[in-house]
């Protein structure tokens, strides 16, 4: 019990520092600071707006808003408006690109670091399910 709650606590530390170490330009950059961290949301705030880095509701999903502190009636900005706003389109991106575009970062993923499993290697398989949390199914 006290091993799984010291993990969860250190998996808190570094969802937060993993979260202040990507985003410190907003300080550096944007004058903001870090208004409240927990183990689910960074929260950091300037003058005139307002960024929070959440947990998704899966273990390795992020959630991002971007609100005006002046206007808190409107909704904020999240991601899909974010990357919206990059492609140069107007509005969410659909379903479809959303889908397209994590496949294109999965594969990229297996790409760079699957080759060893890719090639059916006992030992990669073997550091793979060593790293794998007692949760997963083996």
């Amino acid at each position: 019990m006290e091993e799984r709650v010291a993990r969860r606590v250190s998996g808190m530390a570094v969802f937060q520092q993993a979260v202040r170490d990507a985003f410190a330009f907003l300080e550096t950059e944007y004058g903001f600071r870090v208004a409240a961290a927990d183990e689910a949301c960074v929260r950091f705030e300037s003058e005139r707006a307002r960024v929070a880095v959440r947990r998704g509701p899966g273990r390795h999903q992020l959630r991002l808003e971007i609100a005006r502190r002046d206007a808190a009636r409107e909704p904020p900005v999240g991601l899909p408006e974010l990357l919206a706003l990059a492609d140069g389109r107007r509005g969410f991106a659909t379903a479809r690109e959303m889908l397209a575009r994590n496949v294109l970062e999965v594969a990229a993923v297996v790409r760079t670091l699957g080759g060893a499993l890719l090639r059916g290697d006992p030992g990669a398989f073997r550091r793979a399910y060593a790293r794998r949390r007692p949760s997963l199914p083996r």
